[in-house]
């Protein structure tokens, strides 16, 4: 049969009866009532789950009528026809929004409650009745859900303190590790108050939302396969010693947004705080490894092989990392070309090489004046040679020269670059928008000592704009779509 579980002030012998007698079986039916004092409910319902003689407990408020009589048949009967599911309750969504409100999005939310409050009684119908069928969602309410202890598994945190949002951790962190999570509308309830936050809810909430981060929002309806695996849920995790300005960063932002775009979780940790805005992400302080992770690390030199489900070491460097030299962390290791991979021939182990994301970028008419002007791309330092590249500008005629990037070597810069400056050579600094850096000028100059895979070509081609490198910026990288490139991904992080 059933076990139902609740907490009360004071010990409460007709809301048992009630129960007992609701239930269809009196004699079968287990009522556990906790006299709670003012603890936190995860305290007493992770006590109840041990302490319950049944399979499929019930948990709900003191404050409820139960409506329906042989509640605790129907609920078996629920469990025995969706074996699959974990958690059924009366009210939920589909929709968890990365705020903690599940009712942010009401067209998502499944389950009909009614309320009476003041004397007066209504029903909250929150969708069409469900018959004998389960719908599924992501969180249910504590109002009145069953789990199946078989089928779960996750407890209930004590961390969450108090009476709100242990419903919701419980019911998300099961989710997260596969367990279904489902409404029906077979057993009816009538709740005697009306659901209310205050400060601790408001305090649980934005700890919730926290604690979840990295997987929120969640749409159930826009879910693809890989979201969850047979460990749970398949998170990407991208850690990298640089997430400043620069060519990597942008490739890893690129890259975490196209998988999101697909639906794989996908987040970027680096140090700095430039990529914050642009992907989903967060600082390298805040990265945690899971076992059911896959995991991207660049830029990094791990002691030893991080516990999780995959580890890719991408490099997008030269000889300012070695890979030959690092002792290995990884199953795999993504270059970027192969002329890079040729550079690295100290190592001798698994790799495959995938080419950076290109941008979506347009060919537009030149305004008038543009053909005088000319850009040198790349940050300020000496692998870039931005001093040459202005001196072969100028010595092409061209008028005006915009430095498109940051200065990265504060020496180099004084000593050869500042003296070329003045109100024909100027420093437009970075810019987010390649677009607008390629629709300011004619010719595009790059004369870099060393480069691993420049798509400065490429996009001056796109763009209809000049370009002007060297033996260095010629990229041996395969010429695949973006939607190949995310494919050599997906095939690579086992994502299929």
């Amino acid at each position: 049969m059933v076990s139902v579980i609740y907490c009360t002030k004071e010990h409460n012998p007709q809301h048992i009866e009630h129960i007992k007698k609701m239930s269809g079986n009196p004699n079968g039916v287990e009522v556990i009532e906790y006299v709670n004092k003012g603890e936190g409910l995860t305290k007493f319902y992770k006590k109840g789950l041990k302490e319950s003689k049944h399979d499929i407990v019930v948990f709900c408020h003191d404050d409820i009528i139960i409506e329906t009589s042989q509640f605790a048949k129907k609920i078996v009967k629920l469990f025995d026809k969706n074996p699959e599911y974990g958690i059924i309750g009366v009210a939920g969504t589909k929709y968890m929004s990365a705020t903690g409100r599940w009712w942010d999005d009401r067209t998502k939310m499944y389950g009909k409650v009614s309320h009476t409050h003041e004397g007066k009684t209504w029903l909250s119908s929150y969708s069409g009745g469900l018959g004998d069928n389960v719908e599924e969602v992501v969180v249910v309410d504590g109002v009145f859900f069953s789990v199946n202890k078989k089928t779960i598994k996750e407890d209930f945190d004590l961390e969450v303190s108090g009476f709100h949002f242990y419903d919701v951790d419980f019911c998300f962190r099961n989710f997260l590790k596969g367990v279904k999570v489902g409404v029906h509308t077979n057993v009816r309830i009538n709740h005697m108050s009306i659901g209310q936050t205050n400060q601790e809810w408001e305090n649980n909430r934005i700890n919730f939302a926290n604690k979840f981060k990295d997987n929120l929002p969640v749409d159930l309806d826009n879910l693809s396969e890989s979201f969850l695996n047979d460990e749970g849920k398949n998170k990407i995790k991208i850690i990298t010693g640089w997430s400043n300005k620069g060519g990597s960063t942008f490739a890893f932002i690129n890259l975490v947004n196209k998988l999101n775009e697909k639906g794989y979780n996908t987040t970027l940790y680096g140090p700095h705080d430039w990529h914050l805005d642009k992907c989903k992400s967060d600082l390298l302080q805040n990265y945690k490894t899971e076992k059911s992770d896959t995991l991207i690390v660049h830029f990094l030199q791990l002691q030893n092989r991080p516990d999780c489900k995959k580890v890719i070491f991408n490099c997008h460097e030269k000889d300012v990392y070695e890979v030959g030299q690092v002792k290995q962390f990884w199953d795999k290791v993504v270059f970027v070309n192969e002329k890079q991979r040729k550079y690295h021939k100290q190592f001798n182990g698994v790799y495959e090489c995938i080419p950076n994301f290109k941008e979506n970028l347009e060919k537009k008419e030149k305004s008038k004046g543009v053909e005088k002007i000319a850009g040198v791309v790349g940050s300020i330092d000496l692998n870039k040679q931005t001093h040459i590249s202005i001196q072969r500008a100028l010595s092409e005629g061209y008028e005006k020269v915009y430095l498109f990037g940051n200065v990265t070597n504060q020496s180099y810069y004084e000593t050869e670059v500042k003296p070329l400056l003045n109100e024909n050579v100027i420093e437009y600094g970075f810019t987010n928008s390649k677009q607008e850096m390629y629709d300011l000028v004619n010719t595009m100059f790059l004369s870099s000592y060393s480069e691993v895979a420049s798509l400065v070509k490429d996009e001056c081609e796109t763009t209809g704009t000049l370009f002007r490198g060297n033996h260095a910026t010629n990229s041996d990288s395969e010429k695949l779509t973006n939607d190949e490139i995310l494919d050599r991904w997906v095939k690579v992080l086992d994502l299929n």
